[in-house]
C-alpha cells in the first residue's frame, strides 16, 4: 500500500531484471529436485545460483521502485537501471556457467576459462557497486520524489536511504 501511493511506476528494466532472476532462482529450485549432481564444495551445484538469483531478484526489485524516486533526468534514471539490470546479469552468467560445469564460481582461477569467468563476474561486481553508491549518493543529496512528484514522506525517504546505505556495507564486507 504504500509503493503503490507513494512511489512513482517502477522501472521496466529493473522489473525485467527481477523477473529474469526469479526464472533463475525457480529453474534452480526445479534442478535442486529434479537432477542428481555431483556436489560443490558440499551443496548441489544449483544452490548458490538460487541464492544469488533470489537476492538479486530481490534487489533489483526493489531498485525498480527507488530508482524512479531519485531526483535526476530520466535519461540518468535510465542509464542507472541499466548498468544495475546489466552488471547483475553479467554477473549471475558465469555463477550459472560454472554451477552447469560442476566447478565453483567465486575465487576459481586454475584454469584460463575459471580465471576469465571470476574476472567477468568481478568487474561486474564493481560495476554494480559503483552503480549503486552511485544511486545511494543522489537519493542521500538529493530529494526522493513520489507518484506525483513531490517530496516522499520524511520518515519514508530515510528507511529508503538507510536501506540504501546497508548495501555497500554488505557488498565491502562481501569483498573483504
Amino acid at each position: 500500500v504504500i509503493m503503490s501511493s507513494s512511489f512513482a511506476a517502477p522501472d521496466r528494466v529493473l522489473l525485467l531484471g527481477a523477473t529474469v532472476h526469479a526464472a533463475l532462482a525457480l529453474a534452480c529450485v526445479c534442478l535442486l529436485f529434479a537432477v542428481e549432481a555431483t556436489p560443490i564444495l558440499g551443496e548441489h551445484p544449483a544452490q548458490k545460483p538460487l541464492r544469488f538469483g533470489l537476492s538479486i531478484a530481490i534487489f533489483l526489485g526493489t531498485l525498480a521502485w527507488i530508482v524512479p524516486s531519485l531526483d535526476l533526468p530520466a535519461p540518468w534514471q535510465r542509464v542507472l537501471a541499466a548498468l544495475l539490470a546489466g552488471s547483475m546479469l553479467v554477473e549471475s552468467i558465469p555463477i550459472a556457467v560454472q554451477a552447469a560445469r560442476g566447478t565453483r564460481s567465486h575465487f576459481h582461477t586454475s584454469t584460463p576459462f575459471d580465471a576469465a569467468m571470476w574476472q567477468v563476474m568481478v568487474v561486474a561486481a564493481v560495476v554494480a557497486t559503483l552503480t549503486f553508491v552511485a544511486t545511494a549518493l543522489v537519493a542521500t543529496a538529493r530529494p526522493l520524489l513520489g507518484a506525483r512528484g513531490d517530496a516522499l514522506d520524511p520518515l519514508l525517504a530515510l528507511a529508503v536511504r538507510v536501506g540504501l546505505w546497508l548495501l555497500p556495507v554488505g557488498a565491502a564486507i562481501g569483498f573483504a
